[in-house]
């Protein structure tokens, strides 16, 4: 008995596609092991993914440490997401905008997952409806930031937006070069002093 398999042109651009796009996330140090594994695993439906993810987002410079996050929570609450992704992505390649996907995957029983998707780029969550199901993933690279960010910082309680303290506070050009000092040791040498 003889197994032939059969290999459309589109079928192996795809699947290429996917081991390329798996190939470059390997350097990226913040996609944790089991994220790399699961995009490993089915590297088609992942590249299916952010493809689909830029047409109904309408942003090309998704990140794709994000979108590997997005990919493995979302497999989580859809367990047919390779075959719903996999019909989601022929009906990407027929719209040729985001209101076009949208209607398209709304008329073949996609609704919820195009809003899944939509939801977990644009607010940073995934099943944010649930509280004990919900996942945050990103808060300050979520994309409802990106529309106002010429203008408003990220909403935080920091000054200067999120994360703010990590850089050089404002009017500082350059990080000053003072050694560090052994703390333990000047409190001990300051003690001694005042006895």
């Amino acid at each position: 008995m003889s197994l032939q398999i059969v290999l459309t042109r589109r079928e192996a651009l795809g699947k290429m596609v996917g081991v390329i796009v798996a190939a470059s996330l390997l350097p990226y140090s913040n996609i944790t092991y089991a994220e790399r594994a699961q995009i490993a695993a089915s590297p088609v439906e992942y590249a299916q993914f952010l493809q689909i993810s830029r047409k109904i987002t309408e942003f090309d410079d998704l990140d794709v440490t994000l979108s590997a996050r997005y990919f493995s929570a979302l497999r989580e609450h859809f367990p047919q997401l390779n075959s719903q992704l996999n019909a989601l992505f022929i009906l990407s390649q027929q719209a040729t905008d985001a209101e076009t996907l949208n209607r398209h995957a709304i008329e073949q029983g996609q609704r919820e997952l195009i809003q899944a998707i939509v939801t977990a780029w644009y607010t940073g969550t995934v099943d944010p409806s649930s509280a004990e199901q919900g996942q945050l993933i990103s808060y300050k690279e979520a994309l409802m930031y990106r529309t106002v960010q010429d203008a408003l910082i990220v909403p935080t309680w920091c000054n200067f937006g999120p994360l703010w303290w990590t850089g050089l506070p404002p009017g500082v050009t350059r990080q000053p070069s003072i050694p560090a000092t052994d703390l333990p040791a000047v409190a001990d040498k300051k003690y001694e002093d005042r006895v």
